[in-house]
């Protein structure tokens, strides 16, 4: 039973191993390779699983991650929010607390894109526990950050501004400058609102001398742009000028928006032609999907002061047009989500109902599996035990054998001594009958063992099959039946070589058969011959052993001749020990 629980076991390890997929996590290693210096290419590898949710919950834990992180960097959106629902409840039961806050961070903004605020709220406001109790600070900057985005979107300023002063105190405790540094210019925004210009630019300055000793080039436009467009709101021209123009010359990736802001700059001077001109001049691809209605704005407003009436109207049509068109693909965005998610659905219902298929067909397999090796293990022990039994039963009929063998020897002795000195035969009396019992005990064991014999269960499946089937001894069924009898009766042998009586091969394979107690009927069918074909045999045998006109059986002739023959045998080697040397 021992080797059937471990085969078992090995079985069921090799069958529903929970190896990851190999060449998913491949694709998902050379995308954590070269997410820091090509995030882009990272997030369009990672991409390129079409399910993620349906791999393991460790796999699917490491994606997420990786793919909020590539989208990040990547001005990306999030992937979407029930694929990272799924990773963020693995991290809570099986992941670190950092993980934890990080995969809630991309859920959150995930949740902010799809517009369910109240699930955002929820996801920030647990993550930044998680984040704050393990200390994981720089993680909470973040969470803080783009919950600051979330308030900003939904114009609650006071709420923005708590929630950004914990960014900012967050990145200092983590040590991350450049958060740290751009985490004023984000809490400048809201004060700018609130019309607290002067709180606004003390903030942006400090974000300026901040973000300028590191050297960032592009972070330091970024504040700049920033600083340049508050100083024209609050009609500091030249302020506004020296900031705007500093953005354009350090980022020239992005440089539609600063050149809106020079031209509204511009306008806000009454200097239409210079206005005009970088208006023309903001006519290029942005980051920002609205820069280009913002310019055409602008350019209404520039015509509209020039009294040229017809352009201004053209310019603001096209600028509600280019507003109406991001509204409506916004809104087939989130039809083609809402599709895409359904189809993903469907095809992780399906591959549930494939995995349940194949896990049925790998249970009905272990099964079939088991139960072979149960009735294989079944039949070995039962053979198992059979052969013990068998050889049991010789170990005991070689034992009452020679004690057989010794009561004669003493009989004979007790003879002898009975002759040369008569005395009380009680003794040799007593011995008689013992040596009787001992006669029919190794005679029961002898027919015991022939009867369980495996030759004994083969004759009986030959007459089991008669007439459909195989029925007839083969030849190695007659040497089983040779070594069987021979070595149970081992003077069978030399009555067969007696000369007088001149034995056929058929009278010796009737003598052989009557050992087994058989039927005239079932000999011919083991013979392949007929009845009366069978009765001739029997009695052409029993006229060359004389008892022809008998009711004796073959079987017990033989074994009252064999007796014979085995008492005949142990006298002639007493006389041989009696001899002198």
């Amino acid at each position: 039973m021992r080797y059937l629980q471990t085969i078992v076991l090995l079985l069921i390890l090799i069958l529903t191993g929970c190896n990851e997929n190999k060449e998913q996590r491949q694709v998902i290693d050379r995308a954590e390779a070269i997410i820091e210096s090509h995030p882009d290419s990272a997030y369009s590898l990672l991409k390129t699983i079409k399910a993620p949710d349906l791999m393991s919950g460790r796999l699917l834990a490491r994606w997420a991650i990786l793919a909020g992180k590539a989208a990040d960097k990547s001005y990306e959106k999030m992937p979407a929010p029930f694929i990272l629902e799924q990773a963020y409840n693995w991290q809570k039961r099986h992941g670190s607390s950092e993980n934890q806050a990080w995969t809630g961070l991309y859920l959150a903004r995930a949740y902010t894109e799809n517009k369910k605020y109240n699930d955002a709220t929820k996801i920030f406001t647990e993550a930044i526990h998680t984040a704050t109790n393990a200390k994981a600070y720089n993680a909470a900057g973040y969470l803080y950050s783009y919950f600051g985005d979330l308030y900003q979107h939904t114009l609650q300023e006071d709420e923005e501004i708590r929630i950004r002063e914990k960014a900012t105190e967050s990145f200092l405790k983590a040590g991350n400058k450049r958060s740290y540094a751009l985490s004023f210019r984000d809490l400048a925004k809201p004060w700018i609102f609130k019309d607290s210009i002067n709180i606004a630019i003390n903030l942006l300055k400090k974000a300026n001398r901040y973000i300028t000793e590191l050297n960032n080039n592009k972070d330091i436009a970024s504040v700049a742009n920033c600083l340049g467009n508050t100083y024209c709101i609050a009609h500091k021209l030249d302020s506004a000028k020296h900031y705007l123009f500093l953005s354009l010359q350090l980022d020239t990736a992005d440089i539609a928006p600063n050149y809106i802001a020079i031209g509204q700059l511009y306008f806000n001077e009454g200097n239409l032609d210079s206005a005009r001109y970088y208006a023309v001049k903001a006519d290029r691809k942005s980051k920002n999907q609205y820069s280009p209605a913002s310019r055409l704005l602008l350019l209404s407003k520039i015509e509209k002061a020039d009294h040229d009436t017809e352009k201004a109207l053209n310019y603001l049509e096209e600028s509600d047009n280019i507003v109406d068109s991001l509204y409506d693909e916004e809104n087939e965005i989130n039809v083609a989500n809402a599709e895409r998610q359904y189809n993903h659905v469907l095809l992780v219902n399906d591959n549930e109902r494939l995995k349940v298929r194949n896990l049925f067909f790998i249970v009905c397999f272990s099964i079939s599996i088991i139960i072979a090796l149960s009735i294989w293990l079944y039949f070995q022990n039962k053979d198992k035990k059979r052969i013990q039994k068998i050889n049991e039963q010789q170990q005991l009929l070689g034992e009452q054998e020679n004690k057989l063998n010794q009561l004669l020897r003493r009989l004979k002795e007790s003879q002898q001594k009975e002759e040369e000195t008569p005395s009380d035969p009680t003794l040799i009396n007593h011995l008689m009958e013992e040596i009787e019992e001992t006669k029919q005990i190794v005679e029961n064991l002898r027919i015991e063992k022939i009867q369980k014999a495996p030759i004994s269960d083969r004759i009986k499946k030959l007459l089991s099959r008669f007439p459909k089937d195989e029925h007839v001894l083969s030849e190695k069924d007659w040497i089983d039946i040779h070594n069987l009898i021979n070595n149970t009766f081992d003077s069978l042998p030399l009555l067969w070589e007696d000369d007088n009586m001149k034995f056929t091969k058929t009278d010796v394979e009737t003598g052989y058969l009557s050992f087994f107690n058989l039927k005239p009927d079932e000999e011919a069918i083991l013979l392949d011959i007929n009845r009366d074909s069978v009765n001739k045999r029997h009695f052409r045998l029993r006229q060359k052993l004389g008892i022809e006109n008998s009711d004796t059986t073959l079987f017990d002739y033989f074994k009252k001749e064999l007796w014979h023959a085995k008492d005949s045998s142990s006298k002639e080697e007493n006389a041989e020990s009696q001899q002198p040397a």
